[in-house]
């Protein structure tokens, strides 16, 4: 899984933790083959030979055995529906995070003063963007709810970027070297991943000088590491740098706490993401409904259609396309899910080409 840490501060990045990180990981040992480097991604193993192109979240997310949530959402195109409480609270802690980064740069970059008028800064947007989040889909979690989720992370936030900004003031730093010593990273970080039989994704956050970053909200799987091989490949075929580490930040909201994995990205995790998208390539290429597993997950945002509503059990039959009413009608379509914890991961079907807000697992 990598080696478990701790940490007050490394959910938000500043720039102690990166030079923190960055020493950190200069000791760790590195063991890549050449032929899994993304830049090779024209030959085998790393080849892709199919016309299907899935998203990130296809081929990383891991909660369905039989991939038939692969199936259901490119092949039949059915529309996820009732999302679990768990997908809806992931989606909300991305969302509190991305804004409050994007708020902390915004006012390191309009020269705040001092630390705790930032902290009140912030303080006073948070308001704002509770009401645009809460108006912007229909929500099985109450306006409470969701506001409560969303304040631990935004407050913390606001603390920990206010003390940086402190710091920097200290330097003497102004303006946008300021706001680089504040959050020396960026949020929502697209990814080209049309070399690798991808479409363009987001990765959570991206430190320099290539270090993706995936916040998962709930317990530790496997398939998120497999997610962070996925984006590191498709640095490396973009930028031709190697990218032999990731990080895994993994958020639990009640009561609010974060703890960080750093992922050695080596020669196994690499190729089961080659594996993992020429097999689910072939299942859509196939057209055939692979029928859901014996148990499902209720992190999957097809839970209630294969589960509840008894849509699954066909086992190798074909689905005809229904179309069902989904949460978040009015939002934008994407091809990931909610995940484990969040918009594209962290506990429901995450990681996708697109990022999408709960119950647009389109």
């Amino acid at each position: 899984m990598g080696v478990i840490h701790t940490c007050p501060t490394l959910y938000f990045f500043t720039f102690e933790e990166v030079a923190r990180l960055a020493e950190y990981v200069s000791r760790m040992p590195r063991h890549v083959s050449e032929e899994l480097r993304g830049w090779r991604w024209s030959e085998p193993p790393l080849l892709h030979t199919s016309a299907v192109y899935l998203s990130f979240s296809d081929v990383s997310y891991g909660v369905c055995p039989t991939g038939r949530d692969v199936y259901l959402r490119r092949v039949a195109r059915v529309k996820s529906q009732v999302l679990p409480p768990e997908v809806e609270v992931g989606y909300v802690v991305h969302a509190a995070y991305s804004a409050a980064v994007a708020s902390a740069k915004m006012l390191a970059l309009a020269g705040v003063a001092t630390g705790q008028d930032f902290i009140d800064s912030m303080r006073a947007r948070f308001e704002e963007f509770i009401h645009g989040l809460y108006a912007s889909q229909r929500w099985g979690l109450t306006r409470e709810e969701v506001f409560k989720t969303a304040w631990p992370v935004w407050d913390h936030a606001s603390v920990i970027f206010g003390g940086a900004l402190e710091r920097g003031r200290a330097k003497r730093l102004s303006g946008d070297s300021l706001a680089a010593y504040v959050a020396p990273f960026h949020v929502e970080y697209p990814v080209e991943g049309y070399r690798l039989g991808l479409t363009q994704g987001y990765v959570d956050a991206l430190l320099p000088p290539a270090v993706p970053v995936e916040i998962k909200v709930g317990a530790a799987a496997h398939w998120h590491r497999v997610e962070l091989a996925a984006y590191a490949l498709a640095l490396e075929a973009t930028l031709h740098t190697p990218v032999d580490f990731g990080v895994l930040v993994y958020v639990q909201p009640e009561p609010f706490h974060y703890y960080y994995a750093v992922v050695p990205i080596g020669d196994s995790l690499r190729l089961e993401f080659a594996e993992a998208r020429d097999r689910k390539a072939r299942l859509v290429e196939s057209g055939v409904d692979p029928g859901a597993p014996e148990k499902c997950s209720k992190q999957c945002p097809y839970y209630h259609y294969c589960e509840v509503a008894g849509a699954g059990r066909l086992g190798g039959a074909a689905v005809l396309p229904q179309r069902r009413l989904r949460l978040g009608e009015k939002g934008r379509e994407g091809g990931g899910g909610a995940a484990s914890g969040g918009l594209h991961s962290g506990g429901g079907a995450g990681g996708g080409s697109e990022r999408q807000g709960p119950g647009q697992g389109g």
